[in-house]
């Protein structure tokens, strides 16, 4: 699960490995990658809560870099998580869109610079595989995995 509430001044750049921008998105792709953004963005300060909820499927499961097993979150449960982070600058490359029906499978890599509970600022790379599926016209993430990215830029 990504735990990512921004608060102050903060950066969101959406950027492109050379593999990612040699790639032309077909509309369908594009729409889901549109749609990824704004879930993303939508914990930038102050928090659409609303939008970020909805941003979930019921269904949701995540297994996020430091959870030691595959989690559900309930709306208090990411409250909590997102309300505890700070994010300084945040990254996304996309890397794969496979667009299946209405099934998404969207690979990136997540570069941030963040503090959790007031701590000092960590910088990660992380790998996302999110996995988003269409519900009355709206894309939503019903399922996602991430992990550390060893050996990139900031890793120490």
């Amino acid at each position: 699960m990504r735990i990512l509430t921004l608060a102050g001044a903060t950066l969101l750049l959406v950027g492109s490995s050379p593999s990612a921008a040699a790639q032309e998105w077909s509309e369908e792709q594009q729409e889901v990658w549109n749609a990824e953004v704004a879930c993303i963005n939508s914990h930038v300060d102050p928090i659409d809560w609303e939008a970020r909820k909805a941003c979930f499927h019921p269904d949701f499961i995540g297994w996020g870099v430091q959870d030691p097993v595959p989690t559900a979150f309930g709306e208090k449960e990411l409250e909590y998580r997102f309300g505890r982070t700070v994010v300084r600058l945040e990254e996304m490359t996309p890397l794969r869109i496979l667009v299946e029906g209405d099934l998404a499978v969207i690979q990136l890599v997540v570069h941030t610079v963040m503090s959790t509970d007031g701590g000092p600022d960590e910088e990660t790379w992380v790998g996302w595989t999110d996995i988003m599926k269409r519900d009355d016209g709206r894309w939503r993430w019903i399922a996602d995995h991430g992990h550390s990215i060893k050996g990139a830029p900031g890793d120490g």
